[in-house]
């Protein structure tokens, strides 16, 4: 029995260490990733699969036996007095223009990521430092824009850990029917840090998404490359990290789910330290991480085990160790998903409550039996559209197609060179390939579970580590001048990307500029925060909004409303008379999400929503408050 294992391991380490099949497994993916497209076309099917491609092709630019050296042509004083000037001016820029990130302000944040990238090849820790900077000044700036606390899931969140702070115990999500009262982590986190800080919850919120979603995934993503390859690789995929735009998005939520970048960093590290070292520490630090994951809700510790078993499973199959060595760490994640799912409950009132797992079940049974049914009766228009993939033009996914195309083309290379350690490379590996069947290849056939967005964040770990190991060791010697070369492409494509990430529909909230249907602004402007405050005030039986400034207002503002519903295009509302219209600028874009009657219930759309007639009775720059009578 112990023979036939060992051989059944030695075919499988063969099968996943070999540098051509991961090449032809890539290539395969990207070419059926173009034929899908052909069929179901959106910007995701339109970026992904070339990426894969290009990945496969530009893997022959890196080497292992030559590394950039930029010291020659750019003396580090003076790399650093420009991005030192850098920072001071787009503060100053941020400022002069009211607190808002202009175009001038996004350029000259993408040069600095840009310069610190390069600086890597110099002083890696102080690129480190600086690119961190250079993060975290980036989120503030988006952060602190809006008049208000913005993101819809935040700003329940948010409000609870603030009534939890002035009641001193738990008891506002137990009111509030939330599946969140067993799993309260974050609130009890934001609420202390209320209470010892002296602070809003607001900043708390901030400080809380930074270190949990910025620092420590920062801190391990470096750690992890200088063990495994060198610091180089590490400064480069920690900005590589830093400026991506689904890690953007999620440090500006503070959230329960901005907690499991730091539990999901530190398992990769813990974990894999301690089957390599035995050393107690580690699986101390393993044993939290999944324990912090019980008490921050349900997806976090599914998220986990599948990383706990890749890990798990590649060291059993690339090192000597018997399958009772490592079995015991995904036992111990599959515990912990368990007790998630079964202490998270939807509270229903009278109906009384069910469980996540029940909840699991039954989506999975009703997602398995619809699965590749992608029709639809709602009938196309050229006001509106839906929601979704389609309503992004692919410039909105470029960035996440450069970061995976630098990751394939550096994973294939270091297996060809056999460089770094071979079981995190390919546990890296596979926690891309599997993370994105959730990401990508569900929601392809209508097979979409916990939250196909909610993985990008959590993919880009392992692709930022693994873009960073090729372009520190990117290699164009076929040219005469091959490290001045060299050094303008990375210095291009970190910059290009991190303009793209900072302005594209997840990386600019407070304004995407890059335009498209799907990139909205979440933040809030000072005018339509004066024209909700007067809503709250004086709202009349019924209050009409947009879809976006009726979660404010019910969320923020503690003020009752309703979604702009009508039977269809410029028909009548469905809403009776008389009631109060919130009618913004942003309501007359293609931006804007309103609803429209179906058969049964209604669909979200987005479009211009026709403007209210009747009589204004608030007026403020662009924010009008009008009364219906009928």
């Amino acid at each position: 029995m112990e023979i036939a294992n060992n051989s059944l391991r030695e075919k499988a380490q063969k099968l996943i260490s070999s540098p051509w099949i991961l090449l032809a497994l890539f290539l395969i993916s990207g070419l059926v990733g173009i034929g899908v497209a052909t069929t179901y076309t959106n910007s995701y099917t339109l970026v992904v699969p070339p990426a894969l491609i290009v990945g496969v092709v530009i893997f022959r630019f890196s080497s292992g036996d030559r590394v950039i050296n930029t010291n020659s042509y750019i003396q580090t004083r003076l790399l650093l007095s420009v991005i030192i000037i850098g920072f001071g001016l787009v503060i100053f820029l941020f400022i002069n223009s009211q607190y808002q990130r202009t175009s001038e302000v996004h350029i000259l944040i993408a040069g600095l990521y840009g310069a610190a990238a390069l600086l890597a090849s110099m002083r890696p820790y102080i690129a480190l430092y600086s690119g961190l900077s250079i993060g975290v000044l980036q989120r503030a700036m988006i952060y602190y824009s809006s008049a208000t606390q913005f993101g819809l899931d935040t700003l329940f969140h948010q409000q609870m850990a603030s009534r939890i702070a002035e009641v001193g115990s738990t008891q506002p999500l137990q009111m509030a029917e939330s599946k969140y009262f067993a799993t309260p982590f974050y609130h009890l986190l934001g609420s202390i840090s209320v209470q010892i800080g002296g602070t809003t919850i607001r900043n708390a919120g901030f400080v809380i998404a930074t270190i949990v979603a910025v620092i420590i995934p920062v801190a391990i993503i470096f750690t992890i490359c200088q063990n495994c390859w060198n610091l180089r690789a590490g400064a480069l995929a920690a900005i590589l990290f830093l400026l991506s735009d689904y890690a953007i998005y999620f440090a500006m939520r503070p959230r329960p789910l901005s907690l499991s970048f730091g539990f999901f960093s530190i398992l990769l590290i813990g974990l894999y330290r301690y089957i390599t070292t035995r050393d107690i520490r580690h699986y101390c630090v393993f044993v939290a991480a999944m324990l912090g994951s019980v008490l921050t809700g349900h997806f976090v510790p599914f998220l986990l085990l599948l990383a706990t078993i890749l890990i798990c499973g590649t060291y059993y199959i690339i090192s000597p160790q018997k399958l009772r060595s490592v079995l015991l760490y995904p036992l111990i994640a599959t515990v912990a998903v368990m007790s998630s799912w079964i202490l998270t409950v939807y509270q229903s009132g009278n109906e009384g409550q069910t469980s996540f797992f029940q909840s699991i079940i039954q989506i999975s049974i009703f997602k398995l039996q619809s699965t590749g049914n992608r029709n639809t009766v709602l009938p196309e228009s050229e006001h509106y559209i839906v929601p979704g993939a389609n309503a992004l033009d692919p410039i909105q996914i470029a960035p996440t197609g450069i970061l995976i195309a630098m990751a394939v083309a550096g994973l294939i290379s270091i297996r060809f060179r056999e460089d770094g350690n071979k079981s995190i490379t390919l546990s890296l590996a596979g926690i891309f390939g599997i993370f994105s069947v959730f990401a990508f290849a569900g929601p392809l056939v209508g097979f979409s579970l916990l939250q196909p967005h909610r993985w990008f964040a959590f993919i880009y770990v392992p692709v930022t580590i693994l873009a960073g190991v090729y372009l520190s060791s990117l290699n164009l010697d076929f040219f005469r001048d091959s490290q001045i070369i060299s050094g303008i492409i990375i210095l291009v494509l970190v910059s290009s990307t991190a303009m793209l990430a900072g302005g594209n529909y997840r990386g600019g909230q407070d304004g995407p500029i890059i335009d498209s249907p799907g990139a909205e602004r979440l933040t809030v402007k000072d005018d339509e925060h004066a024209g909700m405050q007067f809503v709250a005030k004086h709202q009349g039986p019924h209050v009409l909004a947009d879809f976006n400034t009726w979660q404010l207002l019910d969320r923020h503002y503690n003020a009752k409303s309703k979604v702009y519903r009508y039977s269809e295009y410029g028909g009548s509302s469905s809403h009776k008379t008389p009631y109060l219209a919130v009618y913004r600028p942003y309501s007359n874009t293609f931006k804007a999400k309103y609803r429209i009657d179906a058969e049964v219930g209604y669909w979200t759309v987005k479009g211009p929503i026709p403007k209210p007639n009747g009589h204004k009775i608030y007026a403020n720059k662009g924010v009008r408050i009008i009364y219906v009578s009928q």
